[in-house]
């Protein structure tokens, strides 16, 4: 169960929408995007009730060349563990910093799809003295299949000396107009195939103007007893 939130609150923030999935076209050069998300999550597992919440966390994107963005993620949320529905801690934590990169790697091509590297480093802030510096790495794909419909998928692995896994998410967008869209999404992790989680996620957006967008998600364990809501506001300029 210690990994379910790891996983969403690492990529629930996404170019312009609310999808846990990873884009693979990094925002364009000298833009700044700035992503703003809350997520509430719930797990239950025997006697355990685990509460958290993102009361913000932050993500900035800022295009340093044509197929290059610089990465920086502000992790900060609250933490409520009951047993037996006694309150056993509560707590705000800022934890695992990350920096790193996207790279665009290949343009779409027929059934070739546009990829892009990402790497980022985690850096622990709450527990310096127990925890030690993680890395991950994604390979972030996606086939336009219409005019309407994007596909994305990404394979990616986080690195830490208690907790490396891997995972996979596949992720359906439908584009109604230019102003709305809605997904679909499903997440995978390899963590161990006794311990496996899987995710079902659907949502949608709003583009407010061209700067501004807002995408709110329900997400639901397929085989864990957990689920998820929040929502993401993203604004992004020029410099």
């Amino acid at each position: 169960m210690r990994n379910v939130f790891l996983i969403v609150f690492l990529f629930i923030c996404s170019k312009l929408t609310g999808h846990t999935v990873e884009p693979t076209a990094g925002v364009e050069e000298n833009i700044i995007q700035i992503e703003l998300e809350s997520l509430y999550v719930v797990e239950t597992s025997n006697v355990e009730e685990v509460y958290t919440w993102s009361i913000p966390s932050t993500l900035i994107r800022y295009g340093v060349f044509k197929s290059m963005e610089f990465q920086l993620l502000v992790p900060f949320y609250r933490e409520k563990k009951l047993e037996n529905d006694l309150l056993m801690s509560s707590r705000v934590l800022f934890d695992k910093l990350q920096l790193g990169f996207s790279l665009d790697i290949f343009k779409e091509n027929g059934i070739i799809p546009e990829t892009a590297l990402m790497l980022r480093t985690l850096i622990p802030v709450y527990n310096t003295n127990t925890s030690q510096v993680g890395q991950l790495i994604s390979l972030n794909c996606s086939n336009s299949i219409s005019d309407k419909f994007l596909l994305n998928y990404n394979l990616g692995f986080v690195l830490e000396r208690d907790a490396s896994f891997s995972y996979y998410i596949g992720n359906l967008t439908y584009n109604l107009s230019e102003r709305l869209h809605f997904f679909t999404e499903f997440f995978g992790d390899l963590y161990h195939p006794e311990r496996s989680e899987h995710i079902f996620n659907l949502g949608g957006g709003i583009n407010f103007g061209k700067s501004f967008t807002l995408d709110l998600s329900f997400a639901k364990g397929i085989d864990h007893d957990m689920f998820y809501y929040g929502g993401v506001l993203t604004y992004f300029f020029k410099v």
